[in-house]
C-alpha cells in the first residue's frame, strides 16, 4: 500500500500504530488525524480493550487496508524520553462514520481492538494434578506466550486434580482464581486477568495490596499548573460501597458434606477476608450491625481431598466486600498505570489539628485503568482505585466498633 506522508508527532505525547504482519503502518500520519484513542483493563474484564479513532481523509485505509479481522496490530502510546505503554491487539470490529460527501469514501475509521491474547483464547479439554501457582504460570507461558517476567503469581497450598473440560480458557483460569488459596493468607481472594502492559495476574488480594506502589506519589492539588504537574490529581470521584455489597457478608455459615454424607459447617464473616494495611485501617461497619446479620449457604459435598478449594470458594463470596471502598482519579497520562498496580495518594487536612487526610491517602489498588488521548485535551489517565478498610483516626467517635 502507498506510505502515508510523513509527519512529526504533536510535541510531547506520541501514538505510533502499526501492523505486526507489514502492511499498515499509521505511526507517522499528521497527529490532528489522530481523533482519539482509549486503552482500558479493569480486574473484571479479564482482556484489555482499546479504540483507535483514525480521520482517514484520504482514504487510506478505506481503499488499501479495509478491515482485516484478526490482524494483530502494536500500539504505542507515550513519549520518546518518558517510554511508552505499549500493547499488542488485535483488530476485532470496525466502523466507519463522521463520513463527508465527496467522490471518494472520507470519514472517520474507528478501530475497535481486543488484546491478541484474545485471538489465542480457545475451548481445550485437559487436566493438571499440581498447585494452582504452576498451572497459571502453564497457561500463561503456554497459552498465550507471557514470559516468566510478565506473570504475577501468587504463591498457593494444595496439591489437586483441575480439569478444564471444552472451556475457554481465560473463563476456567478465572474459575481456578476462584478456588485458590494463597499460601501468606488462606483467606485472601484472588483476581485473575491480563492488564493494557501485557501483564498476567494470579494474584491473591494480600500479594496486590502489598506491592510497591508506582514511582509517581499522587497528591490533591489546586493552582494554574496542575495541569503540567505530573503528580497532580486532576479530578477525583469517591464512591465507597456498603451495605448492598456487604450485607448478606457480615456473616457466612457454609453447610457441607463428607464422603459419608455427614453434614458439617463453617463459620466466616467479613472481617476474615479483607486486608489491612495498619492497625488503623478499619472496615466501617460497627459490630452490633454485622452480630444481627448473617447468610446461609449449602455447597454440596466437599471430598476431604479438595479442602484447598473448598475455602478458595469461600474465599471468592468476599471478593467484592474486598475492594468495597473505592475512588475514581484522572491524572496527567502516565503509562506506568495498569490494572494490578498500586499507587499512594497523599490527601491534605482541611482540619488544621491534622497532619492529612488518611482516609483517602495511602496506597490504593488500581483495580480499572484508562489512558484517553484527545484532539480536545490533553492525554490523561483515569484510575479506578480501591482498598479493602479506610484507615481513620483512634479519636473516631466509633472508632472502637469498627470492624
Amino acid at each position: 500500500m502507498p506510505e502515508p506522508n510523513a509527519q512529526s508527532q504533536s510535541p510531547g505525547l506520541r501514538i505510533e500504530l502499526k501492523s505486526n504482519e507489514t502492511f499498515l503502518d499509521l505511526s507517522q500520519q499528521a497527529p490532528q488525524l489522530f481523533r482519539k484513542v482509549l486503552i482500558q483493563d479493569s480486574l473484571i474484564n479479564f482482556f484489555p480493550y482499546c479504540e483507535f479513532y483514525f480521520r482517514d481523509l484520504s482514504a487510506i485505509v478505506a481503499e488499501h487496508a479495509f478491515f482485516i479481522e484478526g490482524l494483530e496490530f502494536n500500539l504505542k502510546l507515550g513519549t520518546e524520553g518518558g517510554g511508552y505503554l505499549d500493547h499488542d491487539f488485535v483488530w476485532t470490529e470496525n466502523q466507519f462514520n463522521d463520513t463527508v460527501p465527496t467522490s471518494f469514501l472520507t470519514g472517520t475509521n474507528t478501530f475497535l481492538f481486543l488484546s491478541k491474547y484474545y485471538k489465542k483464547d480457545y475451548k481445550k479439554s485437559r487436566s493438571w494434578k499440581d498447585t494452582l501457582t504452576n498451572v497459571a504460570k502453564d497457561i500463561a507461558l503456554n497459552d498465550y506466550g507471557i514470559v516468566l517476567a510478565k506473570q504475577k503469581i501468587s504463591q498457593t497450598t494444595g496439591n489437586e486434580y483441575w480439569y478444564q473440560c471444552n472451556e475457554i480458557t481465560a473463563q476456567r483460569v478465572q474459575g481456578f482464581a476462584e478456588r485458590a488459596q494463597a499460601q501468606n493468607n488462606p483467606k485472601a481472594p484472588f483476581y485473575c486477568f491480563i492488564n493494557s502492559a501485557g501483564e498476567f495476574y494470579f494474584m491473591s488480594l494480600e500479594d496486590l495490596m502489598t506491592q510497591r506502589p508506582l514511582s509517581i506519589r499522587y497528591r490533591m492539588a489546586i493552582g494554574r499548573d496542575i495541569r503540567s504537574d505530573l503528580s497532580a490529581v486532576q479530578a477525583y470521584d469517591i464512591m465507597h460501597g456498603g451495605m448492598p455489597i456487604n450485607k448478606f457478608n457480615y456473616k457466612k455459615k457454609v453447610y457441607k458434606y463428607d464422603e459419608s454424607a455427614n453434614s458439617l459447617s463453617v463459620d466466616t464473616n467479613i472481617v476474615d477476608h479483607v486486608k489491612k494495611l495498619s492497625t488503623r485501617e478499619k472496615l466501617l461497619i460497627r459490630r452490633g450491625l454485622r452480630d444481627n446479620y448473617s447468610d446461609y449457604i449449602n455447597y454440596g459435598i466437599c471430598y476431604a481431598e479438595n479442602a484447598t478449594s473448598f475455602q478458595g470458594w469461600i474465599n471468592s463470596l468476599y471478593r467484592d466486600s474486598s475492594l468495597g471502598y473505592r475512588m475514581m482519579v484522572t491524572v496527567p497520562f502516565n503509562k506506568e498505570i495498569a490494572s494490578g498496580r498500586t499507587i499512594e495518594m497523599s490527601v491534605d487536612s482541611s482540619d488544621a489539628a491534622r497532619s492529612s487526610n488518611y482516609e483517602m491517602g495511602g496506597n490504593w489498588l488500581i483495580i480499572q485503568s484508562k489512558h484517553y488521548y484527545d484532539q480536545a485535551a490533553a492525554p490523561f489517565s483515569e484510575m479506578l482505585l480501591a482498598k479493602s478498610a479506610i484507615e481513620i483516626s483512634n479519636r473516631h467517635r466509633f472508632f472502637s466498633e469498627f470492624l
